[in-house]
């Protein structure tokens, strides 16, 4: 199996699907729920599991283990949904972080002065928005869109869409 660590830094931000793994895990929450939103294509993945793995333990270690709420370098925040402009990151709610959308129209710098890199929201033109202090990235690729890799130094963008077109 390739690693891309062994390439690059690999920072995993926690999304609400891997809290809905664990809470489905743990009985915390409607298993029928995450499978319906993508649990099911990831039990495909898991032919050989049961109802109370679902995925295999080392993956489910290396989720737990190495998932993070957020990531903060000295210029950028990196979370999964959204973000409170006036709050330090530490102190931002998991449900800010990983269920909320961000609504272009509302949002505003964060206080530190970083800019936000963000997801969950799909842009349904397939494009990344950039509004200087937020770039969202989510460009649909699991509704058949663009697969999004935002390059941080340089800005640059790099998409991929189903078929295997390419496109910066």
């Amino acid at each position: 199996m390739f690693d891309v660590s062994d390439r690059c830094r690999v920072v995993l931000i926690r999304s609400n699907h891997e809290e809905m793994l664990f809470n489905a895990l743990n009985g915390r929450d409607d298993r029928g729920y995450w499978e319906k939103c993508g649990g099911l294509a990831t039990r495909k993945n898991y032919p050989e599991r049961g109802d109370d793995e679902l995925i295999l333990p080392e993956h489910l270690a290396f989720l737990k283990s190495r998932c993070r709420d957020y990531f903060e370098t000295d210029r950028f925040l990196f979370v999964h949904a959204n973000y409170y402009p006036n709050r330090p990151i530490p102190e931002q709610s998991s449900h800010a972080l990983r269920w909320e959308f961000v609504d272009p129209r509302r949002m505003a710098k964060h206080y530190s002065g970083k800019t936000a890199v963000v997801g969950h929201t799909t842009r349904t033109d397939g494009h990344v928005l950039d509004l200087g202090f937020l770039v969202m990235v989510d460009a649909g690729a699991s509704m058949g869109g663009w697969l999004t890799a935002l390059e941080i130094s340089s800005g640059e963008i790099v998409q991929a869409d189903q078929q295997g077109e390419v496109r910066k």
